[in-house]
This record gives C-alpha cells, structure tokens and sequence, in this order.
C-alpha cells in the first residue's frame, strides 16, 4: 500500500494551453523532482478514500519513483532525518573555509564582524597544512574542496596563493580532486587576480555582493574611510565576466533589507544591459542577524516571499536562467558535516561560518571547538549537530514542515539564538512551482 507523501506540494491549479486540461505542478520534496499532473490525478491522490486505482499504473510508477508516493507505514521524517545524517557524515568530501585575514576595506552596517589587520601566521599555517595532510591521506577523500572567506580574503591574496599550490599538491599526492571558492566583496578582484584565481589556484567559483545598483549599494557597502565601492567592483565584475579564458561561475548575491529592496530590479537592469545572462547567477538573501540586531531591519517574511517571485520572474523575463524552485539540502551548512571546518586569521576552529571575528561571542569566542596549536575538540561540535535530534524530538517546529527536506531546517545556529530562520520558501513554493514550470514553456527546444 501507498500514501501520498507529506512532503509533496501541489501548486494551485491552472488551464494549461497545450492540453486545455486543468493541471498542477507538483513536487516531490523527497528527491527534488518536479512533475506536471492533471487535476483529476490529484484530487484522486488526496481523497479520503485514496483513488490509487483511479490512478493510471504509468502516473503511479513515476510518482512513487520520484517518492511523491511512498509505503504507508513509512515514518518520513525518520527517512529525511536518516538520510540527512547519512549525508553529514560523508568523508569523501573534505570542506576546509579558511578566513586568511580578519581585514575588510567595507563598513557595512549588518555586518556583525570585527575587523583587524591580522593574517594567519606561520606557524599556524603549517599546522593548517599538516591538518589537510591527516585528512587526506586516511585514503577516503574522494573531493578536497576549499571556501576562502572573510572579512575579505582577497586582502591576503599571497597566502591564498601560498596555501592553494601546498593544496593542490596534496590533492594530487592523494588521489583526490581539489576544488575552491571565493566569496569576496569584488574590490580586489581585478583582471590579473581573477585569472590566477582560476588559472593556478583551482578556483571554480567566485560570489560577489552587491547590495543593489550604485544609488543603493553605496549607502550600505562603502569602505571604513566612508567612500564608494561600487563602481570599482562593477568594473571588476564586468572585466573578469568578459573574459572567455576565465572560466569559474559568478555569483551575485544581493542582500536585500527594507533599506536596499528597492535597489534590486535596476541592479537586474543594469546586469542584463550589460549582457551577462550567460555569464552569472543571480540571488537575493534576507540580511539576517550575525551575532547583531541586522534582522530587525528585514523585509516582513511573508512580503519578502512574495517580492522574491517577483523578482525570479524579472529575472527570468531579463534572460537570466535563476534557481526558481530548491534543490533536496540534506547537508544545510557547515555546522552539519563531520568532515568540515573553518579555520580564521587567528588560527581558530570553528564549525559554523557565521561566528568567527564576532565580538558578540566573546573574547574567548564561545563557539570554538579548537586552534591549530591545540587541536580540534570533534566533542565540541553538538552544539549546532544536536539540532537534528531536536527536530526529530519535535523541539523545532521542522518536524511538521513540508519543506523540511528542500530547506533542511535552514540555520541551526539561529534557531539555538531564539530566531526563527524559515526561508522565503516556506511562503513562496507554490508560486515559484508555477514559475518553473512557465519559465521551462519559455526554454528553446532542445
């Protein structure tokens, strides 16, 4: 026997011009599949009586594939959870974020960070590098991938260097694939950088902000000395995406506060001008508190839902190719993975990216679970790993959730603050479910 899995969400639904038949969008949140079913199919799935046997046996064969249709005695939740710990607990992928520096040239006003010129010494670099060795050569990583992060690493460009050739050479010594990111602010990202980034330092992507077009951009992220950035990273980003012999993927992320939101279409605009449907991904994020009072100046959660469509759709109409509905997350973040780390400039251990350099979490940060003279406290982890076990014991509202599996319970870390981190999906699935399928009716044949 089958039941029709809680976790699969229909949207409202539509006449669709190709039929004349009324059908619905659905998606399986189990796997991330999305699928097209007429209305009469539906209705029968969620009748009282369950109408499987109306159902034809080629629609009850695709549905149970895709898991929107499971075995009636299954405890689903038990299954994402299960197969969410089976996926934290993968060694094969090796996740290393490393904040080379706790310098930044900006000032922006939700950041929660405190900045200093301080880099990652020698001496801690070394053990940072004796770390990647023990990990590697225990014979099960399959992919060695990199995060370098801020402040602003681009600030210590010859330690990226440094540690990115040592990288790669244990990469090759071991047999496994190395890979790497950058998230920066753009100010240092200058043509000749970009180029090494990708060229000798294994960089596959890198992820830009820019917090609207200049007007709005400028009022938020200028530098420490008050002046503007955004002129001298748009040139950046403009001369790094023009250049076909710099191949990693550019991200643009938006962080949109009630400050900024009405600074993103003309950022659209003006990227779509400029030509780089087919060069960047682009997307908006809620600010959201960094050990500070940003989110109290966030978008209300439902009217941001509901201009992110809006916003996906203006994206999709300027020839952009966005993410409109989510893929499975059974890894959230960091703080989730046995085999990932973040190391700062200070050469601290931390499992979560959000609380390093955060003065809010004390002198003697409350969240470290280790230095590199002293070793990682793998112990001191469950602090965000027990969130899992409180979701399963039903303390957090996820365990209801019909997106549990799409958004994987989204920051533990904001949830043990008291916070509320539920993403714009949990407000907006159904709509960007019709979006996909209206955007994939606007996709050439072929």
């Amino acid at each position: 026997m089958l039941k029709l899995s809680r976790y699969c969400v229909a949207s409202e639904p539509f006449a669709d011009s190709d039929s004349g038949h009324i059908k619905h969008v659905i998606m399986s949140g189990r796997t991330g599949e999305v699928r097209v079913i007429d209305a009469q199919a539906w209705d029968n799935l969620t009748a009282a009586d369950e109408g499987y046997a109306d159902i034809s046996p080629q629609t009850r064969y695709e549905l149970t594939e895709i898991e929107a249709l499971v075995p009636e005695g299954e405890d689903e939740l038990s299954v994402i959870l299960s197969r969410n710990e089976a996926a934290q607990k993968d060694s094969r992928l090796f996740y290393l974020v490393i904040q080379p520096t706790a310098s930044c040239q900006l000032g922006c006003g939700y950041c929660g960070q405190e900045h200093t010129n301080q880099i990652l010494d020698t001496a801690d670099t070394k053990k940072l590098v004796d770390l990647a060795e023990h990990k590697l050569s225990a014979g099960d990583v399959e992919v060695f991938q990199v995060g370098w992060f801020g402040a602003e690493p681009l600030n210590a460009l010859k330690k990226v260097y440094e540690l990115s050739a040592k990288f790669q050479k244990l990469s090759e010594r071991h047999g496994c694939a190395y890979g790497a990111k950058v998230v920066t602010n753009g100010v240092k990202l200058k043509h000749g950088v970009a180029a090494r980034l990708n060229h000798t330092c294994g960089v596959k992507m890198v992820e830009i902000t820019l917090d609207g077009d200049k007007s709005f951009h400028d009022k938020r992220r200028f530098t420490k000395k008050q002046r503007p950035s955004f002129d001298k990273i748009y040139q950046n980003l403009l001369a790094v995406a023009r250049d076909p012999d710099i191949d990693f993927r550019l991200n643009i992320r938006c962080n949109v506060d009630e400050e900024n939101v009405d600074g993103v279409f003309p950022l659209i605009e003006r990227l779509a001008d400029d030509g780089l449907q087919d060069r960047i991904q682009f997307y908006t994020a809620p600010v959201h508190s960094w050990g500070n009072d940003a989110h109290l100046r966030a978008v209300e959660k439902e009217r941001y839902a509901r201009w992110e469509v809006e916003c996906i759709a203006f994206l999709v109409n300027k020839g952009f190719r966005p993410s409109i509905v989510p893929n499975r997350k059974d890894v959230v973040c960091l703080a989730a993975m046995d085999h990932g780390l973040l190391v700062d400039a200070y050469g601290e251990a931390f499992d979560c990216t959000e609380v390093s350099f955060v003065p809010t979490y004390g002198d003697d940060n409350i969240f470290k679970i280790g230095t590199m003279k002293n070793g990682v406290d793998q112990g001191a982890r469950s602090i965000f790993k027990d969130y899992a076990k409180g979701v399963a014991h039903g303390e957090y509202p996820c365990g209801s959730c019909e997106i549990l599996p799409l958004c994987g319970g989204s920051c533990p870390k904001q949830w043990n603050e008291g916070l509320c981190p539920c993403p714009p999906t949990k407000f907006n699935i159904r709509e960007r479910m019709l979006l996909h399928y209206c955007a994939s009716k606007l996709q050439p044949a072929g």
